[in-house]
């Protein structure tokens, strides 16, 4: 039927897609549904003409026939009023889907190819990785194979090391019983001497003493010309290549102190040699101990009957053992002698010094001992000196011997060629310190009158050195440099041929300091106490003893 009655009587026309309704149902999933909707309207001029039914016809082929459903969908909502306009726009979106297509299709390959390299380049990136690791598996074995090296050849050397030190034990045990049985056979030799011998020594009892006295000139000899040529070689560019024989000195070294000595509250240190036994005097607390050694390894602690008031300077004469202490609570100081008695014990010698200060300078002549330069109450130094009579055991006065030109304290005495030196020092008065260079010196010849001077030796390279005379040679070491302000460790010679002052090279104390006492043994130079902190003695070092060995 193609038409149908309405409500009112009147008759309508049925559209033809709904009289075919059924048939375009089973039809719409075709590629060609758009297209016969449009022939299917109900005017002419809705219809498309036959060459529009030609173009549309030819663009269905094979391929687009995956573009049907979004071609039926645009067809489906094309108003049938206005055919031209719906023609048109299925024209465009057909030819859009082509194009679209066809970019599609055409970029493909594109995204296959770079797909394919990445591909390459991850395998080859794996490779390396691989490769890599394999290396590092060969480093690490050839690294513990170097480390169980190392284990065996430590092992080697501990043994080396072990067997050495067995070898060194072996030979000193050898040489002490060399030692011994050398002592036994000189002892049964003297005891065997024949009576004609005894007789001789008996009508010469000095025999000995100029046996020793030869020895000891003869040793001084060749140190005085091992340390000149020494000194001369030092001053080329290859010094350095001196055979360890040559070498008159060693290298300063710092000794063990005594177990019983807290050196961490020692406030003072003194020491004296006598008998070639190093005797050192340190206080703390208000207490003193007295400390022996010979060999700077073994320390004996001499124990005393009393205490020894605070001691400020150590002198031996005459072979024993004098004290320079300040009197508890006053400004003056007094002597003090060690008893030779069982057990030791120090006395008074001489009653208090009749000269008020503070003397921190001391040296023996040949009949007593003189104090020289004092600080007072005032806080000011002065030049006064006092002798000490051991034949009289008494102060002289009026003293025979002249003031010091100087008014200096803390100087350093020693005896060198006939004459007294005391070298370095300081000036002070109230608030200021003033150090000094120069050596005054008094002639102790038989004959000469007793007047200073400072002609002797030349003015010092360091202020507040330690001074020592050993086998015919002054040594200074330590002290304050006034240029740098500051305590330094070098050690000088006074070279009699030029009469200077001259450095030893390579030779500084481990500590340097200012203010410290260097004492002379036949085989070596001590040197004990000091301070480091400058010669205002800001910090107190704690009893330090070094030692520098004679190689001759």
């Amino acid at each position: 039927e193609r038409s149908r009655l309405r409500a009112d009587g009147t008759s309508e026309e049925i559209a033809e897609t709904d009289r075919r309704k059924i048939d375009l149902n089973q039809i719409c999933d075709h590629p060609l549904y758009t297209l016969i909707i449009q022939c299917l309207g109900n005017g002419p001029e809705s219809r498309p003409t036959a060459d529009l039914l030609v173009r549309q016809l030819r663009g269905f082929n094979c391929e687009s026939v995956g573009e049907s459903s979004s071609s039926r969908s645009i067809g489906k909502v094309v108003d049938r009023s206005s055919g031209k306009e719906a023609e048109c726009a299925n024209e465009n979106t057909e030819a859009e889907s082509v194009n679209l297509k066809s970019k599609k299709m055409a970029g493909l390959p594109n995204f296959v190819e770079m797909a394919e390299k990445e591909r390459c380049a991850q395998e080859s990136r794996a490779r390396e990785l691989k490769e890599q690791l394999s290396q590092l598996a060969r480093e690490k074995e050839e690294s513990i194979k170097e480390v169980d090296l190392l284990k065996k050849n430590m092992e080697d050397l501990s043994r080396e090391a072990d067997t050495l030190r067995q070898a060194v034990e072996g030979a000193r045990r050898k040489a002490e019983t060399t030692k011994k049985e050398a002592a036994l056979l000189c002892s049964q030799t003297q005891g065997t001497q024949p009576s004609g011998m005894d007789q001789a020594q008996k009508s010469s009892p000095r025999s000995d003493e100029v046996e020793i006295r030869d020895a000891i000139g003869s040793q001084s000899a060749r140190f005085g010309a091992l340390l000149q040529k020494y000194l001369i070689e030092a001053k080329k560019p290859l010094s350095f290549i001196f055979e360890p024989d040559t070498k008159p000195l060693t290298k300063w070294r710092r000794v063990s102190l005594p177990d019983s000595l807290v050196a961490s509250l020692v406030s003072e240190c003194s020491a004296a040699v006598i008998n070639d036994c190093f005797y050192m005097v340190c206080s703390s607390q208000g207490t003193c101990q007295l400390f022996k050694t010979t060999d700077f390894e073994r320390w004996t602690e001499v124990y005393v009957e009393n205490n020894l008031p605070n001691c400020l300077q150590l002198v031996q004469h005459q072979g024993r053992l004098y004290s320079v202490s300040k009197l508890p609570g006053s400004t003056y100081v007094q002597l003090w002698v060690l008893q030779d008695s069982t057990p030791p014990a120090w006395r008074p010698a001489g009653g208090s010094c009749p000269v008020e200060g503070v003397f921190e300078t001391a040296f023996s002549v040949q009949n007593g001992i003189v104090l020289a330069g004092c600080l007072r109450q005032t806080y000011r130094s002065f030049p006064d000196l006092v002798k000490f009579n051991s034949d009289t055991n008494a102060w002289d006065q009026p003293l025979p011997l002249p003031n010091l030109p100087s008014p200096v304290i803390g100087g350093k005495a020693c005896l060198y060629n006939q004459a007294v030196h005391v070298v370095s020092g300081m000036s002070r008065n109230v608030g200021t310190s003033s150090p000094s260079l120069d050596v005054v010196s008094m002639s102790v010849k038989a004959g000469d009158s007793p007047e200073w001077s400072r002609t002797h030796l030349p003015p010092l390279p360091r202020a507040f050195c330690g001074c020592a005379v050993a086998h015919g040679h002054v040594f200074i070491a330590g002290g304050y440099n006034l240029g740098k302000y500051q305590t330094v460790g070098e050690m000088f010679v006074y070279d009699v041929v030029t009469h200077c002052w001259v450095e030893i090279p390579n030779q500084k104390l481990k500590t340097p300091r200012c203010g410290l006492q260097l004492q002379a043994m036949p085989s070596c130079l001590v040197a004990v106490g000091g301070y480091t902190g400058g010669f205002n003695r800001d910090q107190a070092l704690s009893c330090t003893v070094e030692v520098l060995d004679f190689n001759f």
